[in-house]
């Protein structure tokens, strides 16, 4: 695998998923040695532009987890503007705490369907938007990402 790039790509509306993809994110670009790109996809004017990938970058994608599945708001964006054209994926959801349902398996399949090459998934807990009685100070920088070739 030759990756020239790896992407972040978030949607974060309390900036839990924008702190979790950007974790894996500068990760994966140290590892590989390559820049990395932060892609919010959070407002309207964000979420309008068209985000062409090649099969040279890696992408990390990250979405919340609302009542167990992706973000209804945000959905036909993320099937819409996000293309792979046979790039590699991360697919990252966040969820407060409390249960991530579907949402994982929503991302990844979105994913396969706009060309991208899911390698991982992965949900993390994190505080809740609600109260910050749940899971505070989640995610953080005390986890440790490994990376396997």
């Amino acid at each position: 695998m030759n990756i020239s790039q790896v992407y972040a790509v978030y949607f974060s509306a309390t900036g839990n998923t924008e702190k979790a993809a950007g974790i894996i994110g500068e990760a994966l670009a140290e590892h590989w040695d390559v820049p990395l790109v932060r892609i919010p996809f959070v407002t309207p004017a964000e979420r309008a532009k068209e985000h062409p990938f090649t099969e040279t970058d890696f992408a990390v994608i990250g979405a919340p987890t609302y009542a167990g599945k992706l973000p209804n708001k945000i959905l036909p964006d993320f099937q819409t503007k996000l293309l792979g054209h046979g790039a590699v994926a991360v697919a990252v959801v966040t969820f407060g705490n409390r249960a991530y349902d579907n949402s994982l398996a929503e991302l990844l399949e979105t994913l396969r369907a706009n060309g991208f090459h899911p390698a991982a998934g992965a949900a993390f807990a994190c505080r809740h938007a609600f109260t910050d009685h749940l899971a505070p100070g989640r995610p953080g920088r005390g986890c440790t990402v490994q990376i396997r070739s």
